[in-house]
């Protein structure tokens, strides 16, 4: 209708211009054109209107068909001013969401389906009070879909962290979930050993952080969460260096035997509240009696019993000498 009226219009318009003596009764015939239009707009008509469909929520589990319907066609009987204020105006799209749609088994996959006049009341919120819906068209929008192959992978932590001097991580950093389900073709799922994070920067940390972090997508591969929780427990700390006596275990019965330094310099590192109460006795420097007779020139210097607090840092020498005496 509105297509036909302006080009009813453009042909009068051309007419008068070649003949300028019609011009007056031209403007009459406008002025009669526009009363006439205002007439068929209040009066009601029939149409049929096009709705886009977006489609939201897709399963992770499902690769879906690119062959979708994109718009329902809506059979309307409503005033003209709505049609044509619709047709300029109205930009808004049917959201169909997949987590509450029918699902039906098929060969290796699921057919996914929406009954439309189920969705009338949306359809009219669209459209607008003034228009009654006299049809819908398709009656029922499908997607078929194919199981996807899935793969529990561990999520890696990208970062570069820079402490305050003084402070230390006080325990594994916590990311949670630390793993998760991937979906896919099973030939890329066996390409993926990990997902990672978004890259974390933190400069001069001496505080306790706790933080969203996005996960990197890969391409044809879902998952269903986008971030994971980082938690970051920082502590400050001291040094301590001392002497340290190295004693033999397992030495068999008939041998003595003496250590080339049996006296070593030990780092370690523990948290300043506990500094207090460290002891050094309570843990030992060893050597293993039994690798004597292994024709071994030295021994690994071993640590048993370390406080779980401590940080052993380092031994001032590793290894030691031994002169192995029978007696």
């Amino acid at each position: 209708m509105y297509n036909s009226i302006k080009g009813l219009i453009a042909i009068l318009y051309t007419f008068q211009s070649r003949n300028k003596r019609l011009s007056t009764y031209f403007f009459f015939f406008l002025i009669s054109c526009f009363f006439w239009f205002l007439n068929m707009l209040s009066s009601m008509h029939e149409v049929t209107l096009k709705i886009p469909i977006v489609y939201k929520n897709p399963p992770p589990n499902l690769i879906l068909s690119n062959d979708v319907v994109e718009e329902i066609q809506v059979r309307v009987k409503s005033p003209g001013f709505s049609i044509i204020s619709y047709n300029i105006f109205n930009y808004k799209k049917i959201e169909l969401d997949l987590s509450y749609a029918n699902f039906q088994p098929i060969d290796n996959g699921q057919e996914i389906f929406w009954l439309i006049n189920s969705k009338r009341n949306s359809i009219s919120r669209i459209l607008g009070n003034s228009m009654e819906i006299l049809d819908v068209n398709p009656k029922k929008v499908n997607i078929n879909s194919k199981n996807k192959s899935k793969k529990k992978v561990p999520i890696l932590l990208s970062s570069s962290i820079e402490l305050e001097e003084g402070f230390w991580i006080r325990e594994e950093i916590k990311i949670s979930p630390d793993s998760i389900l991937v979906y896919g073709v099973q030939e890329d799922l066996n390409n993926i050993k990990c997902i990672t994070t978004e890259h974390l920067r933190v400069d001069n940390l001496k505080n306790n952080l706790e933080l969203s972090l996005p996960l990197n997508n890969l391409q044809d591969i879902q998952f269903k969460e986008s971030e994971v929780s980082v938690s970051i427990i920082v502590e400050p700390f001291v040094e301590k260096i001392f002497n340290k006596k190295v004693f033999v275990r397992n030495l068999k019965p008939g041998y003595s035997v003496r250590i080339f330094p049996d006296n070593i310099m030990v780092a370690i590192k523990l948290p300043k509240e506990k500094y207090s109460i460290f002891n050094a006795d309570n843990f030992n420097l060893e050597v293993n009696g039994d690798h004597m007779f292994e024709d071994n020139n030295t021994l690994e210097v071993l640590v048993s019993n370390l406080p779980s607090y401590v940080r052993l840092e380092r031994l001032y020498t590793n290894r030691v000498e031994y002169l192995l005496i029978k007696e």
